[in-house]
């Protein structure tokens, strides 16, 4: 396979303006709720991707949906919108471990303990009743303690302050799975923001657990990612992502994090004592970028990133002869209904498919099928 032509996020904005498939906001906008209620009303338009060049009076540009169509998504990967779930099964049915290499662009600029200032990243409060500030596509990489097997996950994170975030992880998660096994010691984690395309579609994929996820995003991309070393961390992250946010989650150290306007359309995770990730460094590019994505109501990001793998993975592991194609439904939220269509060979095949669906691994949050 000849090599991708999108290989970091820079590439992919590139193609994405050369496509008509990306506006650029010049005039500076407001992070308090303005820039939510930009996105709000695009989306609702299936409008194209965004970048605010001055978000919040800033010189920080934010990028926003970039992956909030099924062409979009198609264009990351160099193919046909119609072609994703094959194509998702095909190439990561043959992973491809990364390859760490000695220097990153991401480490361009090295800013550890007391000179980390999170404030200096242009973090939305994106709806009225946030909590606060929140990152909301960081890609989260963590490590098992015991096996050293590499996990990437998305998960929210309120910004508390210069140094700390909160993290809102659900109890069956990779992360929490991972940092179950060595529950009284400190748990590194790195926010990756604004990595390759492929990163960004793993982190939400149903992926098995004990897969480096980080070799499946190589299979989609066609080639291994290059990671370098952490500076503080015993982690590896992908080379060429913007920036970097490397620390720690310290055992029984809780800070209230919420609400937050969820996928859902409604205000998810409330007020409550939740996890604490402190900052030990942050890196990033030369002229970096923050990548974002708005959560607060479908059809929105979250929904094709959660919807296209899922849809790959119930052909893969229903694997029935007559399931013609499948289709999560972006609306609800790319993971709670689905719409199968199948050739009937004998009456009564759909309600099999159906159940079939609704007991796989890949369709555990899917509420109806049709």
């Amino acid at each position: 396979m000849s090599a991708p032509r999108i290989t970091d996020l820079r590439s992919y904005l590139k193609a994405l303006e050369e496509a008509g498939e990306l506006s650029r906001v010049k005039i500076p906008v407001s992070l308090d709720q303005e820039i939510g209620a930009i996105c709000l009303r695009n989306l609702r338009g299936n409008g194209p991707g965004l970048l605010f060049e001055h978000p919040g009076d800033g010189n920080l540009p934010l990028a926003v949906d970039l992956m909030a169509s099924r062409q979009r998504y198609a264009l990351a990967l160099g193919i046909k919108p119609e072609e994703l779930a094959a194509e998702w099964n095909r190439r990561t049915s043959t992973p491809l471990a990364p390859v760490v290499v000695e220097r990153g662009a991401c480490q361009q600029n090295v800013m550890i303990g007391k000179d980390v200032d999170l404030s200096k990243l242009p973090a939305p409060i994106w709806n009225e009743f946030d909590g606060g500030p929140y990152l909301t596509l960081s890609c989260h990489v963590t490590k098992d303690p015991v096996t050293k097997t590499r996990n990437v996950g998305l998960y929210r994170n309120q910004v508390h302050d210069r140094q700390t975030l909160g993290i809102l992880a659900a109890p069956y998660t990779h992360l929490n799975l991972q940092r179950n096994k060595a529950p009284n010691e400190p748990f590194p984690v790195a926010l990756v923001l604004g990595p390759d395309p492929t990163v960004v579609m793993t982190a939400p994929a149903p992926i098995p657990f004990g897969t480096d996820e980080l070799a499946i995003a190589g299979a989609l991309r066609g080639k291994p990612l290059e990671l370098v070393p952490c500076k503080t961390i015993p982690l590896e992250v992908p080379a060429m992502a913007e920036i970097v946010i490397e620390g720690e989650i310290r055992p029984g150290e809780l800070r209230e994090e919420g609400p937050f306007g969820e996928f859902t359309g409604h205000y998810g995770g409330h007020k409550a004592p939740r996890p604490v990730i402190h900052v030990t460094a942050m890196t990033h590019r030369n002229d970096p970028m923050l990548q974002a994505t708005y959560e607060g109501m479908q059809p929105n990001e979250s929904g094709f990133l959660t919807a296209v793998p899922r849809e790959a993975e119930i052909i893969r592991q229903v694997a029935l002869p007559g399931i013609k194609k499948v289709n999560v439904t972006v609306p609800a939220g790319g993971a709670l209904h689905a719409v199968v269509a199948v050739e009937k060979p004998y009456e009564g095949f759909g309600k099999y498919v159906g159940l079939a669906v609704l007991g796989s691994v890949a369709g555990r949050y899917i509420k109806q099928v049709i």
